[in-house]
């Protein structure tokens, strides 16, 4: 995505709800911060832009605690920016909008090879050299995208929805070299995940005034 209307965006979300703060980072990453009630933490929600009127619909039906920053991603997917995001947001966990429907903990890893021409999947300790991309941004910043994503593991307290096709961001050890947890939503019924993730975390209001 060459060229973003990105200030038009921020007066349309700033619309959206007027309590809302919004800005865009210096890799064209938007983001949109919601105030919550008291207590509570900063999560970091991150969106492929496809995804994003979704997410806000879904954030906006539901009462929290702390505050949620929404970070709609304008890469195709790259583990960078979204790891800077979390080096300059600092939140205590991230949840990733992906393929799928439920949480997803975990991620097995994999490796982008390439070899005369044919770009393949390859275990992520395979010792073949990862393909790496450059990649600009809207903004007009360069940065270079290895095609190596590391396994990852997090945990969930009590029960929420884990499926068998939970969501396995491939983003998410870049979240936790960053200092942060990953999560993986997956985009089917994402109302409904976001609900029981924040209960499980005992960030969902229900009931308060």
């Amino acid at each position: 995505m060459d060229a973003l209307p990105l200030n038009a965006l921020i007066e349309e979300l700033e619309a959206f709800d007027p309590l809302m703060r919004a800005e865009i980072d210096p890799y064209g990453t938007l983001l949109a911060h919601l105030e919550g009630g008291y207590g509570g933490e900063t999560i970091l929600l991150w969106v492929p832009w496809a995804d994003a009127p979704q997410a806000l619909s879904a954030l906006g039906s539901l009462r929290f605690r702390g505050r949620v920053i929404v970070g709609i991603d304008v890469s195709p997917g790259d583990a960078w920016p979204l790891g800077r995001a979390v080096e300059r947001i600092r939140p205590k966990r991230v949840l990733i909008v992906t393929e799928g429907s439920g949480i997803g903990t975990s991620f097995q890893g994999f490796k982008e090879v390439e070899a005369e021409g044919e770009v393949s999947r390859v275990a992520f300790d395979d010792p073949k050299p990862a393909r790496t991309l450059v990649r600009k941004t809207p903004t007009g910043v360069r940065y270079l995208e290895v095609r190596a994503y590391a396994p990852w593991k997090s945990s969930l307290p009590g029960q929420a929805p884990l499926t068998n096709g939970a969501p396995a961001p491939h983003q998410g050890a870049s979240v936790l070299e960053a200092g942060a947890t990953p999560y993986g939503l997956g985009r089917v019924n994402l109302e409904a995940s976001l609900k029981a993730w924040l209960f499980a975390f005992g960030l969902l209001r229900e009931g308060e005034p």
